[in-house]
């Protein structure tokens, strides 16, 4: 399979998508479907382990698992990333912008974004 050329995970002002590399397709999932990572792990698929977020969201009952191996983030990192766009709906246009990187490593490090 072709592995696309494109980030492994986006954050958009109305959703954000993961790309997980063997896919040809992305995973996109609304802010207003309030995404939350429960759990990360570490299943053998064809003799590799790989890293997989269990995603749930207000429009599934189950989670949605995605393969995130090449998504160098911890759990933490990744839910208080998510988490910081589903609690502050009125933060996420700075996504568009070239601010919203900077945001985004303010989170990753641990850091209040709005400081």
């Amino acid at each position: 399979s072709k592995i696309h050329g494109g980030p492994i995970l986006t954050f958009t002002p109305t959703y954000l998508e993961f790309h997980p590399l063997p896919s040809p397709t992305p995973i996109r999932i609304p802010w207003d479907h309030a995404p939350s990572i429960t759990a990360i792990d570490y299943p053998t698929v064809r003799a590799d382990v790989i890293q997989r977020a269990h995603i749930m969201t207000t429009a599934s009952p189950a989670p949605t698992l995605i393969d995130i191996t090449c998504l160098d983030w911890t759990q933490d990192q990744l839910q208080r990333t998510i988490g910081y766009f589903v609690c502050n709906p009125e933060r996420r246009g700075i996504l568009a912008t070239a601010g919203g990187v900077d945001v985004v490593r303010a989170l990753l490090r641990g850091q209040d974004p709005d400081a």
